[in-house]
């Protein structure tokens, strides 16, 4: 647990933190979907007292406690059931792989999930190789492909001499992420690249997504605290920027550090206080609406059982009274919603259930879902959670 109080950046290691503001009580677990309903409601709850470094940015929880966290099999986290996603995974793929040797890299994912990611790059004598303590071995085999259930120690395992290491949204969910960051070091070759990708905290504080705030993240990187951990690990910071319309992170790093580039735009001093304003203000506001909704009768489902979903269910007042919560991942369906218990559905199921509103957790998917409504004869209205 970390320390109350504690005044150390997680990401930076500055002396500089400041209260930013606390948390209605969340599942601390919200990516993992008990069989009963009755688990489900009973699913332990922790409320977060984030702050953040006037250094870096870095927004973090006070509170957290590792102890309550247990990743295993049943962690389900995947978004590769949207059309969408999955092109946006292939295209970053194929990009990250144009430096590779035409045969026989060896391309390594520490926290790799279900591997689907890893997938997309075997072939071409490549040798794919994962780690993830959750891996639950759905994937099928391919030569050169490995997933382990478990964590990379480089005392262990040695050295991979990876030409690329990927490290996808991992780090946000440890309270201290620096052994992580050296990890990747130890396991890229002396020419390799290193690509990260974490939650985008500027989008979460300053764009108003304050769905993403889940107990399991640790930390919130900006631009600043990502390029500064990637630093302390001894990693040069090739470049990092937005991606996934914004709300992503990724960084490319190397290990020569003449690569090092500059640390990019100052800090917005005034971000962490418009923030805790701005998530009091989108509290209130949804909940005086959900409860307009709710008392005129109105159906609602709500599109996304992932992060967003299952915040917005269990930080609005009444938002167990919401019907329906939909999910294209089968993993999901059938399953319950911690804290709130709703049964997940599949979209086919609104076909004879009829929502009158549909509140899609993840504005870049309302395209996709509208259509996909559509074509099982559903017709709503269909409005982005914002």
């Amino acid at each position: 647990m970390t320390r109350p109080g504690t005044t150390a950046c997680p990401a930076c290691g500055a002396d500089a933190i400041q209260d930013c503001v606390a948390t209605p009580a969340l599942p601390v677990l919200c990516n993992a979907f008990p069989a009963e309903r009755s688990a489900a409601l009973v699913a332990p709850r922790a409320a977060m007292d984030l702050v953040s470094c006037r250094r870096c940015g870095h927004l973090f929880n006070r509170s957290f406690d590792p102890g309550l966290l247990r990743y295993d099999a049943s962690y389900e986290t995947s978004l590769h059931h949207s059309p969408q996603f999955r092109a946006w995974a292939a295209e970053l793929a194929a990009t990250l792989a144009r430096d590779l040797p035409r045969s026989g890299a060896t391309i390594a994912e520490l926290g790799c999930g279900r591997g689907e990611f890893l997938m997309l790059f075997a072939g071409a004598g490549r040798r794919c190789l994962g780690f993830d303590r959750s891996y639950d071995g759905r994937l099928p085999s391919h030569a050169g492909l490995q997933v382990l259930a478990e964590d990379y120690e480089p005392a262990r395992h040695g050295p991979l001499h990876a030409d690329l290491v990927i490290c996808r949204h991992v780090l946000e969910h440890l309270a201290d992420p620096l052994p992580l960051g050296l990890a990747l070091r130890a396991a890229a070759a002396s020419h390799g690249r290193v690509y990260l990708e974490v939650p985008n905290g500027l989008w979460t504080m300053r764009d108003g997504g304050i769905w993403d705030l889940i107990y399991e993240h640790f930390g919130y990187f900006t631009p600043r605290s990502l390029a500064a951990l990637a630093r302390r690990a001894g990693l040069a910071v090739r470049r990092v920027g937005e991606t996934y319309g914004g709300q992503f992170l990724q960084a490319e790093l190397a290990l020569d550090p003449a690569q090092h580039a500059d640390d990019g735009a100052p800090l917005d001093q005034s971000l962490p206080a418009r923030f805790a304003s701005s998530l009091r203000e989108l509290l209130s506001s949804w909940s005086r609406r959900l409860a307009q909704e709710l008392d005129a009768g109105r159906r609602i489902a709500v599109w996304g059982a992932g992060s967003k979903g299952v915040t917005f269910l269990n930080a609005l007042p009444r938002g167990a009274e919401i019907e329906l919560v939909v999910d294209r991942n089968p993993q999901k369906r059938g399953r319950h919603v911690p804290g709130t218990g709703q049964r997940i559905v599949s979209p086919a199921e609104l076909a004879t259930r009829r929502p009158e509103l549909v509140l899609v957790m993840n504005p870049l998917y309302v395209a996709e879902i509208a259509a996909e409504l559509e074509s099982l004869g559903v017709r709503c209205a269909v409005e982005a959670v914002s």
